[in-house]
């Protein structure tokens, strides 16, 4: 659990920083920086969101929360809404209470089926945490 914490402290301290919600609610200027070569390199984006993936499904609360913000973003991929809303939803349920504002950015960019086939996967999601 100690190397799950200390990922998802990692990724905080490397990604969160940079994104506009991490910023917006710690009046920190977005810093706009030309990704490189490596953050564009399909097979390490791939690797980086299954390891985030593997924390996440371990029970790693800010893992779920980091995974979740990038679904929402974009981050790390595809911005995938149903996938952002059930690791947030997720994380919230483990009492992080930072995810329900992103919740609720995910929930309004949803259309009625993708909200439905979102609170499905968020119920799987949460088996997995507390079985």
């Amino acid at each position: 659990m100690l190397k799950a914490r200390h990922a998802a402290l990692l990724l905080s301290l490397i990604v969160l920083p940079f994104t506009h919600t991490f910023a917006d609610s710690h009046s920190t200027p977005t810093v706009v920086v030309p990704p490189s070569e490596m953050e564009t390199d399909p097979e390490l984006i791939a690797a980086a969101m299954q390891f985030f993936v593997d924390l996440a499904k371990s029970g790693s609360d800010y893992s779920q929360l980091s995974l979740g913000e990038s679904y929402l973003e974009g981050t790390l991929g595809q911005v995938d809404y149903i996938e952002a809303f059930a690791w947030l939803s997720t994380a919230h349920e483990q009492g992080i209470t930072e995810a329900a504002p992103l919740i609720e950015r995910a929930w309004q960019s949803m259309n009625d089926a993708e909200r439905k086939a979102a609170q499905q996967l968020a119920i799987e999601y949460q088996q997995w945490i507390s079985p």
